[in-house]
């Protein structure tokens, strides 16, 4: 490395979504955004996090005037808050009240004792404050005393809690106030892209949204596709075993993520920090990628003083981490402290925070050095093996000789996390029956003991729409598509390779003489591949019927015009998503490809019809018309989607069709030059050729060509 590296990522993008109020996801961190950002060629669909920064006197400042403004009759005892200093202020407990009166013994107690523990729990507040219990004589029987109460609690809750953890004598970031927290993500996006992982972790931008003329500054990250065990939907991570998981193509990427972790002194990987994708490999479930999320946690200013100690519980030391790919040992070899600078500019960061991600950099370099000299001049372990405390460079072909088992056996590593997923998910429900008994618990006190309602939040789902503006740019990482289809191809080479072994297996057999062995390996291998053809065919004849009747539709859409008519959101999104489908063809696209149009426009197709009711049924023309139409799209889609799914069944879905049809193609030529002519009998024939997957052979395609009958007997030109 060393030399200039451009770095685009730590330039603004502009977001544009009207007059519309930012409500997001809030934790104790961050509020989340979803929107979806609708661009001259694509669309982006992501989370935008305001600014945010460790607490400090003016931040906690603004959040108290905004407290003042819902609570104008509380000004005076406001402002007395806002005097307060930052670490006193910060080192209250601001727990919810039915926690507090959980741990006092109260939850049970009759409404006057509750009401009376309230009344002293803000008195204690203020003397530990310094100021006069005097000062609360009068504020408890104020109409609005048992709101203020709560949403106090709710506003300096997470500000408490995150200065804690940031500054102050048992800080785990050690980081100064006022530093930023939002733009971390962007950060180790960017040290993601610097070591040649670009999308490993999600990717990130400094945002500017303009909400009704105003801007706001903040993060944007792009979603994450897959499950993620904090996700609201687990999708199939409940049911999968831990053999779903032990898939050597994906290794690479689980030990980058922790190389990257080390460098960038992320202390919040837990396993719901990132997302899982999975696909078939050879016809199984498996995990086949993974995007790192919220990182927040991100760039302490903590070295770790040895190789065995880890930052925190969630963090894997250098001792733990066993493994990490050539490519990504390579990079990190290269990197200098230019580079780390350059890589973290204009997201801020202290110097203090840069320079201790160069000194943990400089740790690995070490690390991966000394790891070379124990497993090539010292120890010469087979590839395969592993030794405690080492960290062994693996090449790209040899991680199939590594078991996730065998890694996660090294120490506490992130291998090890995924060997015990079913565990954490059973936690995980355990803590979240907890959080709503304790918020339902919280809602019914104030209910019942004040008569006061908390405001619902708004969904993980509820995207905001929203517009590029001329300064708008998102440079294009791969993003899972082409991570899938890498991660597909990889899946058939190493097949293809299982196959040629197979090969030269029955090679030896016929030169040991045992003809009729090689004769039966060949036979079923060749079996196996021309019936994957013959499937992949009827794909790509699917596929293509797909693309045709997407073109006509198409034609049908765009000749109900009205002259003068300006087409709305919800009628372009349809059109839009009815041409990218009749763009996408077996030379093109992937069946997941096609798929994922087809639920777009699926998707799309029901917008329209939910915003067009009324008298667009009820009246005759263009608009009834459209309307119709959208209804027959959606049949179209439901059909097409129905019928690849099950005519793909047990295929490489993430691969453009062509291509694997090429690669098979390629296999069955060299079986066929390894394969003797035989003659069989027409039982032996179905018996051979349709195996256990005649469901998906298409007869007519089979026979012709293929087989010549001649009386009782069939001879077949190909095996």
């Amino acid at each position: 490395m060393g030399k200039d590296v451009e770095m685009p990522r730590d330039k603004d993008i502009h977001i544009n979504v009207g007059n519309v109020e930012l409500k997001g996801l809030s934790d104790a961190m961050s509020n989340r955004v979803p929107i979806t950002i609708h661009g001259p060629e694509e669309e982006y669909k992501g989370f935008f996090t305001p600014e945010s920064i460790v607490p400090d006197k003016q931040s906690i400042r603004t959040a108290l005037e905004g407290l003042k403004a819902k609570h104008p009759d509380m000004a005076a005892e406001i402002d007395k808050l806002k005097s307060a200093s930052v670490p006193r202020i910060t080192s209250i407990n601001w727990s919810p009240i039915t926690e507090i009166l959980e741990v006092n013994g109260l939850v049970d107690a009759d409404e006057e004792q509750q009401k009376s523990f309230v009344q002293g729990y803000w008195k204690n507040i203020l003397k530990n404050l310094g100021f006069s219990e005097s000062m609360a004589s009068g504020t408890e029987q104020k109409d609005s005393f048992a709101s203020f109460m709560r949403d106090l609690t709710d506003t300096m809750y997470p500000i408490g809690k995150v200065y804690r953890q940031f500054t102050g004598k048992d800080a785990t970031m050690n980081s100064k106030s006022g530093t930023n927290i939002d733009m971390r993500n962007a950060a180790m996006s960017s040290i993601s892209d610097l070591l040649g992982k670009p999308g490993l972790v999600a990717t990130a931008h400094k945002a500017t949204v303009n909400v009704g003329g105003k801007e706001v500054k903040g993060t944007f990250m792009k979603f994450a596709e897959g499950y993620g065990m904090h996700s609201k939907d687990l999708g199939p991570l409940e049911n999968y075993e831990k053999d779903v998981y032990d898939n050597p193509a994906v290794f690479e990427d689980i030990a980058a993520m922790q190389a990257i972790d080390y460098i960038c002194g992320n202390l919040d990987r837990h396993p719901g920090n990132y997302h899982m994708q999975f696909g078939k490999v050879n016809g199984e479930d498996k995990l086949i990628g993974i995007t790192l999320i919220d990182n927040d946690f991100a760039f302490t200013s903590i070295v770790p003083k040895t190789d065995d100690q880890r930052m925190s519980p969630d963090c894997v030391s250098l001792n733990d981490m066993g493994v990490i790919g050539e490519e990504t040992a390579n990079m990190i070899m290269k990197l200098t402290k230019k580079d780390i600078q350059r890589a973290l500019k204009g997201y801020g960061l202290s110097s203090a925070e840069i320079n201790a991600a160069w000194k943990r950099a400089q740790q690995l370099q070490d690390k991966i050095k000394w790891g070379k000299t124990h497993y090539d001049e010292l120890e010469h372990k087979p590839v395969g093996e592993l030794d405690k405390g080492r960290l062994r460079v693996v090449k790209k072909d040899e991680w199939r000789h590594y078991s996730l088992d065998t890694i996660a056996s090294v120490g506490f590593n992130k291998f090890r996390d995924l060997t015990r997923v079913k565990e954490y998910i059973q936690e995980r429900k355990t803590v979240l029956r907890h959080e709503a008994t304790q918020k339902d618990r919280e809602n019914q006190f104030y209910e019942k003991r004040f008569g006061v309602k908390k405001e619902q939040q708004a969904g993980a789902d509820v995207f905001i729409e929203g517009n590029y503006t001329e300064n708008s740019h998102i440079p294009s990482p791969p993003d899972n598509a082409r991570k899938l289809e890498e991660s597909g191809v990889k899946a058939e080479k190493d097949q293809t390779a299982e196959r040629e072994q197979t090969l030269r297996e029955a090679e030896e057999l016929s030169k040991d003489g045992n003809a009729a062995g090689a004769q039966e390996r060949i036979s079923e291998l060749y079996r196996t591949e021309r019936n994957k053809s013959l499937q992949l065919n009827q794909v790509k004849d699917l596929i293509e019927q797909i693309r045709e009747e997407a073109i006509e539709n198409l034609r049908q859409l765009e000749g109900m015009r009205k002259a003068g008519h300006t087409n709305g959101p919800d009628y372009n999104k349809m059109h839009d998503e009815l041409k990218a489908l009749s763009e996408m063809g077996p030379n093109n696209a992937s069946v997941n490809g096609v798929k994922k149009a087809l639920r777009r426009l699926n998707d799309a197709s029901r917008d329209y019809q939910d915003s067009h009711t009324g008298w667009f049924v009820a009246r005759p023309g263009y608009g009834r018309n459209r309307r119709n139409m959208s209804i027959s799209l959606q049949a179209f889609t439901k059909a097409k989607l129905n019928a690849l799914t099950d005519i793909s069944q047990g295929l490489n879905n993430n691969v453009v069709v062509s291509k694997i049809i090429g690669m098979k193609q390629d296999n069955l030529s060299k079986i066929e030059e390894k394969k003797p002519i035989r003659v069989m009998n027409g039982d032996e024939m179905n018996a051979a050729l349709l195996g256990e997957e005649k469901e998906h052979v298409n007869y007519s395609e089979l026979r012709k060509g293929t087989m010549q009958r001649n009386g009782s007997k069939t001879y077949v030109n190909e095996l």
